[in-house]
């Protein structure tokens, strides 16, 4: 059965002979944007720390660059590293219900990994991983005011603790729980996908 999303996709195909023009033509735009955005913040990116952000840009559009205070712009403003950033890229891969999340997370650290390592390569390196997380009810707002981000992505060699601390009336939040263990950093040995 074809989706009424695909019907209205389909619409939209572009022809063979527009292909590589559009294409073209949309990544010049994505590299106008980045390079004003680097202009206007005075940042000084590397080559690839400007190939990953093009890569996000082609997947998410380059808005973002623009304008907001969402968690990846705000990281590379900040100068963050390390499970910061990877987690800031990791929040652009869509819901954990959607059909397409395991690969668009897949794509997410793939590009935080560019981003950090030079890395130019288009799968995940084995270290990166996240969580999905569950609030029980509760809420909770980080840092960019995202509220109930529904994953939190990481470096398993960092072992990073469980900064997240959702609050929920009548409460008192006791810690996460990977079933019935209590969870207090996350390493190689945290059961994640």
């Amino acid at each position: 059965k074809k989706t009424d999303t695909y019907k209205k996709l389909k619409k939209l195909r572009i022809k063979n002979g527009e292909k590589l023009p559009t294409l073209k033509n949309y990544l010049k735009k994505v590299d106008e944007a980045l390079n004003a955005f680097t202009k206007k913040n005075n940042l000084d990116l590397e080559q690839y720390e400007h190939d990953a952000l093009a890569l996000i840009c082609y997947s998410i559009g380059y808005g973002w660059l623009e304008t907001g205070t969402g968690p990846l712009r705000t990281a590379v403003l900040e100068g963050k590293g390390g499970n910061e950033l990877i987690n800031a890229f990791a929040q652009n891969a869509g819901t954990p219900d959607s059909d397409y999340f395991e690969g668009l997370m897949n794509r997410r650290l793939a590009e935080a990994n560019m981003y950090l390592n030079n890395s130019y390569s288009f799968y995940k390196p084995a270290n990166y991983t996240y969580v999905v997380l569950d609030y029980a009810g509760g809420s909770y707002t980080d840092a960019f005011g995202n509220t109930n981000p529904s994953v939190f992505a990481y470096d398993r060699s960092s072992a990073p603790a469980m900064s997240i601390l959702p609050s929920k009336s009548g409460s008192t939040f006791v810690g996460w729980y990977l079933d019935k263990t209590p969870v207090y950093t996350l390493d190689s040995t945290t059961a994640a996908k």
